[in-house]
C-alpha cells in the first residue's frame, strides 16, 4: 500500500483543484470528498516525526496559517447557536487541513505536478463558464433580464467564478511564459483570451478591482527587479485601456454596493434587485461590533453572527436581507462581527504576512491570488462558504510552500 501513497497524494490534490468550481453538483459535496481521501491517505501512511521535521523550520508561517483557523474554534467558547457554530467550523475545516498536508508532506511536488494542478483547475473553471453560458449571453446585454438565466445554468455564485477566472487568467499566461512547445502556446493564448471575455461579460465589479490591482501589483513588482520601467508604462496602458473600453462602467459605486437577490428573483422576477443593499447590510454589521468594548474586541461568537445580523435587520426594516439570512457581505467586518477586532488582525495577517513576502521573492501567482483575495473580501464573505474557503485554503497553501525557493522558506 505504501507505494499507492504518492499517487493517492497527487490524484487528490488534481481533484480538489478540479472540483472547486463543481463544488455542490449534483447535490454532493465531491470537494469534501477529495479533501476527505487525502487527509486519510496522510494519515494512514503515518511517517509522523519526518513529517514534523519538515514543519518545524517553518513553524513560524504554519501557526500563522492554521490560527485563521483556530482564532473560529476559539469563538465556540461564547456562542449560543451552536448549528451555525458547527457549520462554520466544518466549512473552515480546509484553513487547519492544507496548511498540515501540504507542508507535512513526504512527496515532492515537481513543476510538472504544479502544471497539472494548474491544467485540472483551468479546465474546470473553463467548463463552468460553458455551462454558465450555455444560453447565450442575454446576461452580458441586460443584467436584470439575464439574471435568472446565470441563476439556472450557473454551477457557481457569479463573483466566486469572476475570481477564479481571474487565478485562471494568471494562471494561463503564468504558464504560456514557461511553455517552450509552440501549439501549447496556441492553445494557452487562446484559452486566456476566452477567459478575459468570460471575466468581462459575468460584469463581476469587486473581481474587475481585483483584477486590476493584481495585474498593477505584479506589473510594479516586474518593473523593481527587472528595471523595466518603459516596456512595463507601455504594457499597463495597453492593458486599462482594453479593460475601460471593454467593461461596462454604468453606475460603478453603484454595481459594487448593490446585492443580487437572485433567488428572491426567482420567486418574483418584478422585486427591485437594488433594494437593501450591500451598504445597509454594512452599517449593521458595523453597529453590532460597536455596540461594546467585548464585541468589538472578542466579536459576538462563531455561530452568533447571523442571529445578531437578522435582528438588526428587523429593526432596520431589511425585509429581503432578513428573508435570505445575508450574512455581511464583507470578509473583514464578518471576521470582525464573529471573533472581534483579534480574528480580524490574525485575518490581515495571514493576507499580509504571505504577500509581502511574495513581493520581495517574486512569486507573482501568489501575489496575485492574495491580491484577489483582500480585494473580493470587501463585497463577498470568502471564508463563510465552501467555494471560497478551499479555494483560499487550497491554493494559500500551494502557492506559498511550494512557489518560493527553497532557500527563502526557512
Amino acid at each position: 500500500m505504501k507505494n499507492y501513497h504518492p499517487l493517492i497524494f497527487h490524484n487528490s490534490l488534481l481533484l480538489i483543484a478540479f472540483s472547486l468550481p463543481f463544488s455542490m453538483f449534483f447535490n454532493i459535496q465531491w470537494n469534501s470528498i477529495f479533501i476527505v481521501i487525502l487527509l486519510l491517505n496522510w494519515v494512514i501512511e503515518g511517517g509522523f516525526k519526518e513529517k514534523m521535521s519538515k514543519i518545524r523550520p517553518q513553524m513560524d508561517i504554519f501557526l500563522l496559517f492554521i490560527t485563521l483557523y483556530w482564532v473560529n474554534s476559539i469563538g465556540l467558547l461564547y456562542t449560543t447557536e451552536w448549528n451555525d457554530a458547527f457549520h462554520e467550523i466544518t466549512t473552515k475545516l480546509s484553513l487547519f487541513i492544507f496548511p498540515v498536508v501540504f507542508l507535512g508532506n513526504l512527496h515532492e511536488i515537481t513543476a510538472k505536478h504544479q502544471k497539472n494542478i494548474f491544467l485540472a483547475f483551468i479546465s474546470a473553471v473553463f467548463i463552468a463558464c460553458l455551462f454558465t453560458f450555455s444560453q447565450g449571453f442575454e446576461f452580458s446585454s441586460d443584467t436584470l433580464s439575464g439574471i435568472l438565466v446565470i441563476k439556472k445554468t450557473s454551477l457557481l455564485h457569479r463573483p466566486y467564478l469572476a475570481m477564479y477566472v481571474i487565478l485562471g487568467v494568471f494562471m494561463l499566461l503564468y504558464l504560456l511564459l514557461r511553455s517552450q512547445n509552440s501549439v501549447e502556446e496556441r492553445i494557452l493564448s487562446l484559452l486566456a483570451i476566452l477567459f478575459l471575455a468570460f471575466f468581462i461579460t459575468l460584469k463581476a465589479t469587486t473581481a474587475f478591482i481585483a483584477f486590476l490591482v493584481a495585474f498593477t501589483f505584479v506589473l510594479l513588482t516586474w518593473i523593481l527587479h527587472r528595471n523595466q520601467l518603459i516596456a512595463g508604462l507601455i504594457t499597463f496602458i495597453l492593458v486599462i485601456n482594453v479593460l475601460f473600453f471593454s467593461y461596462p462602467f454604468d453606475n460603478f459605486l453603484q454595481q459594487i454596493s448593490r446585492i443580487d437577490y437572485i433567488d428572491a428573483h426567482m420567486d418574483n422576477p418584478n422585486i427591485d434587485k437594488q433594494a437593501n443593499p450591500r451598504a445597509k447590510i454594512w452599517e449593521c454589521a458595523w453597529g453590532v461590533i460597536n455596540a461594546s468594548s467585548t464585541t468589538l474586541w472578542l466579536g459576538v461568537g462563531t455561530g452568533n453572527a447571523q442571529k445578531v445580523l437578522n435582528q438588526c435587520y428587523e429593526e432596520k426594516k431589511l425585509a429581503l436581507a432578513k428573508d435570505y439570512n445575508l450574512n455581511a457581505h464583507n470578509e473583514y467586518l464578518q471576521m470582525w462581527l464573529r471573533q472581534g477586532i483579534i480574528g480580524l488582525v490574525v485575518f490581515l495577517l495571514n493576507l499580509l504576512v504571505p504577500l509581502l513576502i511574495a513581493i520581495n521573492q517574486r512569486n507573482y501567482l501568489l501575489i496575485v491570488f492574495i491580491t484577489i483575495i483582500a480585494v473580493c473580501s470587501f463585497s463577498e464573505t470568502l471564508l463563510s462558504r465552501q467555494a471560497g474557503t478551499v479555494f483560499y485554503a487550497f491554493f494559500n497553501a500551494l502557492l506559498y510552500f511550494y512557489f518560493l525557493p527553497e532557500k527563502d522558506r526557512t
